[in-house]
C-alpha cells in the first residue's frame, strides 16, 4: 500500500517529464554535456519570450549535473554569486543542485532519456506547462477479497498536463 501513492506520484512526474522536448527552443546535443554558451543561450530565449525572471528552474539528469562540475563557471569561487547555499533535507531541497546563473538547478532520475543516447534537460519557467489535479489521490478500501482471502485497497486519482506557454520551455539537449 505504501509503494501505491509512491507510484501515483512517479505517474505524474513520467507525465510531466514527457513534455520538454516538445518544447520549440532547443540547446546542445544530445549525449554531450551542455556547454557555457547553451546555459547563456537557454536562458536567451526565455529573456526573448519575456518570460518573467521569477520562477525559472533547470531540470537535468544525474550526467548534466556532474557535466556542470566541469565548467568553471559553476566550481570556481569567482562565481560564487551564482550559487545557492548548502545542505538539505526534504527530497524536493535534495534535488536541489544549486543555482546556476541565478536559477536554481533541480537533479531528477526521471528526466527522459538514457546515459548513452543523452537526456531531456529542460529550462523553463513556471507558465510553460499548464498541470491540472482534478481528483487528490484517493484511497478505496480496503475491501475483503473472498476469492482470494485477500484483502485490498484501491487507490485513483484524475490529472492532466499541457504545454501552454511553448516560448516558456527550452529542450536542453545533453549527457
Amino acid at each position: 500500500a505504501p509503494k501505491q501513492g509512491y507510484a501515483l506520484a512517479l505517474q505524474v512526474d513520467d507525465t510531466l517529464a514527457g513534455h520538454p522536448d516538445d518544447f520549440t527552443n532547443t540547446v546542445g546535443t544530445l549525449a554531450s554535456n551542455l556547454t557555457y554558451d547553451n546555459y547563456l543561450r537557454a536562458i536567451q530565449y526565455l529573456d526573448d519570450a519575456n518570460a518573467p525572471q521569477e520562477e525559472r528552474w533547470f531540470g537535468v539528469s544525474p550526467a548534466e549535473a556532474n557535466g556542470l562540475l566541469g565548467l568553471k563557471e559553476y566550481i570556481h569561487n569567482d562565481y560564487s554569486m551564482l550559487h545557492g547555499e548548502g545542505p538539505r533535507v526534504t527530497a524536493q531541497e535534495r534535488a536541489y543542485v544549486t543555482s546556476f546563473l541565478l536559477i536554481p538547478v533541480y537533479k531528477s532520475t526521471n528526466v527522459e532519456g538514457t546515459n548513452a543516447a543523452g537526456h531531456d534537460n529542460f529550462l523553463m519557467q513556471r507558465e510553460a506547462i499548464a498541470f491540472i489535479l482534478q481528483v487528490n489521490p484517493t484511497m478505496w478500501g480496503p475491501f475483503r477479497d473472498v476469492d482470494y482471502f485477500a484483502t485490498k485497497i484501491a487507490l485513483e486519482q484524475l490529472y492532466g498536463s499541457a504545454i501552454l506557454r511553448n516560448d516558456h520551455g527550452i529542450w536542453c539537449q545533453g549527457a
